[in-house]
C-alpha cells in the first residue's frame, strides 16, 4: 500500500510545482509589460516581444477603457465669484481645483492669457472622493442641479465670511461659476481655459447668510 501513496504524493508535488511556475511566470510577464510602458526609452526587444506575445495570447493586453467610454479631456471645477459694491471682484476656487502655476487667483480674465500662463499644477487627492463627486454634479448645467450649486455656493460663502468678518455687507453678487480645466494628454500640464457662470437660487436655501446678494443676469440655468 505504500507505493500508491508515494506515487500520489509525487503527483501532488508536480502539480504544486507547475502551479507555482505558472503563477511566477504570469506575474513576471505582467510586471515586465507594465514596466516597459513607463520606460522613457525604447524597451529592449528581448523583453518587449515575449511580454507582448504573452499578454496577447492570454487576452491581458486590453485597453484600460475597454469597458468604459473615453475619458474626457475637459473637466470642470467650481468657483465662487464675489463682486463687491465698489465694483471689484474676487474668485475663490474649490480646494480640489488644480492651482495656477502663475499664482493668479483672479480667473475672470483667464481666457485672455496665453496658454502657458493658464497652466496648472497637479493636485494630490486624499480622502476627498465624495467632495469631488459632489462638485462634479454641482458643475453640471441644468435646473435639476441648481440646489447642489446653491448649497456649494453657500458653503463657500460661509467660509469666506468666517475669514473676512464684518465684510459681508460689501458683497453685491455671490455667483457660482465653473472653471474649465483642459488636459491635452500625458505630457502637457493641465490648464484653465475659461470661467462660465451657472445660475443658483438663494431662496432655495433657508440658511443663506446674505439675503441682499444678487445674481448675474443671463447666466446658464
Amino acid at each position: 500500500m505504500a507505493e500508491p501513496r508515494t506515487a500520489h504524493g509525487a503527483w501532488r508535488t508536480i502539480q504544486r510545482a507547475a502551479v507555482a511556475v505558472f503563477v511566477c511566470a504570469h506575474l513576471g510577464a505582467l510586471l515586465v509589460a507594465n514596466i516597459i510602458q513607463v520606460l522613457p526609452q525604447e524597451p529592449p526587444a528581448l523583453l518587449d516581444r515575449p511580454a507582448r506575445a504573452y499578454m496577447h495570447a492570454t487576452a491581458l493586453d486590453q485597453r484600460w477603457n475597454m469597458f468604459a467610454p473615453q475619458v474626457s479631456d475637459t473637466t470642470w471645477a467650481p468657483v465662487l465669484l464675489l463682486i463687491f459694491t465698489d465694483g471689484k471682484s474676487q474668485t475663490v476656487p474649490s480646494s480640489t481645483m488644480p492651482p495656477l502655476l502663475s499664482g493668479r487667483t483672479q480667473l475672470l480674465d483667464i481666457h485672455k492669457l496665453p496658454p502657458e500662463q493658464r497652466a496648472c499644477g497637479w493636485n494630490f487627492h486624499l480622502m476627498d472622493g465624495r467632495l469631488r463627486k459632489f462638485e462634479s454634479y454641482a458643475c453640471k448645467p441644468g435646473a435639476q442641479y441648481m440646489a447642489l450649486r446653491t448649497a456649494w455656493t453657500r458653503w463657500m460663502l460661509d467660509q469666506w465670511l468666517a475669514d473676512h468678518p464684518g465684510q459681508g455687507g460689501s458683497i453685491r453678487v455671490a455667483q457660482f461659476a465653473r472653471a474649465e480645466v483642459v488636459y491635452d494628454g500625458d505630457g502637457p500640464l493641465p490648464r484653465i481655459d475659461s470661467l462660465q457662470m451657472l445660475a443658483i437660487e438663494q431662496r432655495m436655501d433657508p440658511h443663506w447668510p446674505l439675503p441682499h446678494t444678487q445674481q448675474l443676469p443671463g447666466v446658464m440655468p
